[in-house]
């Protein structure tokens, strides 16, 4: 004996399995894009460097501005990311609203912490272990690295952003909404009921 289908065509636990699938495939395709984001960040950061004086290592005010172009081709190269997702997701899984948000939040940062971490091993190693023995005047790079942190959200707040923005410009617009017959409003009359 086969259960009766619901009027719309698909069972409860239909959409839901469809829903965890469309969270599911997003989190792994942004954890894939991870270490690709993050090797393109360590490609296009600044270089920062220190001296080294007395055994400590100087950063002179030059070279301290160039730490917020490392955050900034973070948030660059993320966005770009959460773009580039954001409308891939869109396409494909506009029918799960809810699940496609939901995915492209959790996996937009979960790959911007791969991503992170992949760009911080890539580049140089921590300076203690390079200063010690380091002859004065001579000039390390810094490791990349993240000052400010809520770069990381770049890429999952751009995802959401663009699939909003492809909602609204894509989707049919609703109709006017209709009154009843009681409501109607003579011409003369300006206002409307609330």
């Amino acid at each position: 004996m086969t259960e009766p289908q619901p009027a719309g065509g698909t069972r409860p636990h239909d959409a839901d399995s469809a829903a965890r699938r469309v969270v599911a495939q997003t989190v792994l395709i942004s954890l894939a894009l991870g270490p690709v984001v993050g090797l393109v960040w360590w490609l296009v950061a600044p270089e920062v460097s220190v001296g080294v004086r007395g055994g400590q290592s100087v950063l002179n005010a030059a070279e301290a501005r160039k730490l917020f172009g490392v955050d900034a081709s973070f948030a660059a190269v993320g966005a770009v990311a959460g773009l580039l997702l954001g409308a891939v997701t869109f396409i494909r899984h506009r029918e799960h609203p809810t699940a496609m948000l939901a995915g492209l939040v959790l996996g937009g940062v979960v790959g911007s912490l791969v991503a992170w971490q992949v760009g911080s091993t890539l580049g140089p190693g921590p300076l203690g272990e390079r200063t010690d023995g380091a002859a004065d005047g001579v000039t390390l790079a810094v490791p990349l690295d993240l000052e400010a942190t809520g770069v990381l959200l770049f890429w999952p707040i751009v995802a959401v952003v663009a699939t909003l923005v492809l909602g609204a410009a894509l989707t049919p617009r609703l109709p006017p909404r209709h009154r009843s017959h009681g409501d109607a409003v003579s011409p003369g009359d300006r206002s409307e009921p609330l």
